[in-house]
């Protein structure tokens, strides 16, 4: 998590794995899947970086988040979320996104956050996933809405799944509320389609 300097340093993202069946029970937590850009804030004295996917600092595509990051009031922290451009219906346009990553002065892009790694010193990877969300939506409870806590839903899996379908969303993720994130397992689904993407799979945490 830290380099030689003791600077915060991108941590990688969990790898998918394809399971058959979805899980119901009381143990896991459903979560919208936004139509964006994975991306990583790292935070570090009054400063922000934004990292993609695979690692790549795209501060530069992503100011007008990286500067609301550096803004938060806190020492440090590594916040997980999707890099989004709301469209007219009020969803993410990904296509939007796409078109203005290059230009982001001329972008309204928010990032809804998910989940954080690290806040004010404390690695909180050994932490249940519960625990991480709430310190993050703590965090992020007065900030402005370019950063904005991703809530989870506490309904079934199978209405969280319908829920989806009816507005045109990909699967929905689902996360086990005590993973840490180094027994953390992404997995995917063949439950079924969204509407959106034709054959959108399911995917969870364990």
């Amino acid at each position: 998590m830290s380099s030689a300097k003791d600077r915060l340093s991108f941590i990688e993202f969990q790898s998918p794995t394809l399971v058959a069946k979805a899980p119901e029970d009381g143990e896991w937590l459903h979560e919208i899947k936004y139509d964006g850009y994975r991306t990583q804030l790292i935070v570090e004295g009054g400063r922000a970086r934004a990292f993609t996917r695979r690692g790549y600092d795209w501060s530069h595509r992503h100011k007008s988040i990286v500067q609301a990051a550096a803004n938060l009031p806190i020492r440090s922290a590594i916040i997980d979320g999707e890099a989004v451009v709301l469209g007219d219906t009020g969803l993410p346009d990904y296509q939007a996104l796409e078109r203005g990553i290059g230009q982001p002065e001329l972008v309204q892009a928010y990032l809804l956050c998910i989940r954080s790694s690290a806040l004010s010193g404390r690695d909180l990877r050994q932490q249940p996933l519960i625990e991480r969300k709430a310190a993050l939506e703590k965090l992020l409870s007065d900030t402005a809405p370019r950063l904005t806590y991703a809530e989870h839903l506490k309904v079934s899996r199978s209405d969280m799944f319908a829920h989806a379908c009816r507005m045109g969303l990909e699967g929905p993720p689902d996360h086990r509320q005590v993973a840490a994130v180094t027994a953390c397992r992404q997995a995917q689904s063949e439950l079924g389609q969204t509407r959106r993407s034709g054959g959108g799979a399911i995917h969870w945490r364990d």
